[in-house]
């Protein structure tokens, strides 16, 4: 993959290398050869398989639920898009604020690169105190976008407290199905067990794909 992606970019005109203004080509190359395939690589060693046994394991909790209590399951329904919506949302701006981080850090590494492989040129022209200004001005955008990426993630970790509010209202559910109906405690309580792990297997795969 790194082999194919390396022969694409030689393949390109000598003015695409012209168009990459306030970087340097040299460095995007190496850097995306080392990260996206890095990245393509973790995805298919370790999130679809992750993916594959949350969702596994989240039909086989609700299946047992509806075995064990149908009345409990069907009410812990509408539960699931309060797990499913915030890791949509939250995952949407931790996205778009990674690339931009990402192209934040390319910026500053190609005026690093450039600086240091035209070092003569930078001290005949006296360009030191410029180029130290330019690559703290990046490097400080890369900082604004993180602070609000941890912002995000905090929110997303935060949001991991419904846990605890569909458990009341699950515990309430089957406190009125046992009492006014006068079904078993025992499936019950299991039911409800299932559900609770059936909301933290979706919330883990929505917070931490």
């Amino acid at each position: 993959m790194r082999k194919d992606y390396l022969k694409s970019v030689l393949r390109q005109d000598v003015g695409y290398f012209d168009t990459q203004t306030g970087t340097s080509a040299t460095y995007q190359v190496v850097s995306t050869i080392s990260s996206d395939v890095n990245s393509i690589q973790d995805v298919l060693s370790e999130k679809i398989p992750n993916f594959l046994a949350h969702l596994t394991s989240f039909a086989a909790c609700l299946i047992l639920a509806f075995v064990l209590s149908w009345r409990l399951a069907l009410a812990s329904l509408p539960f699931t898009l309060m797990f499913i919506i915030p890791g949509i949302v939250f995952g949407s701006l931790l996205m778009k604020r990674g690339a931009k981080m990402k192209s934040a850090y390319g910026v500053a590494g190609g005026i690093a690169e450039q600086a240091v492989s035209s070092i003569r040129t930078v001290f005949s022209y006296v360009a030191e105190l410029e180029t130290l200004e330019r690559f703290s001005h990046e490097l400080q955008e890369s900082m604004e976008i993180g602070i609000k990426q941890g912002f995000t993630k905090g929110l997303m970790i935060g949001s991991m407290g419904m846990i605890f509010a569909t458990w009341a209202f699950l515990s309430w559910v089957g406190s009125v199905l046992v009492i006014r109906r006068g079904d078993n405690g025992g499936p019950i309580f299991i039911a409800g067990i299932c559900i609770i792990l059936r909301f933290s297997r979706l919330l883990l795969q929505t917070l931490f794909p």
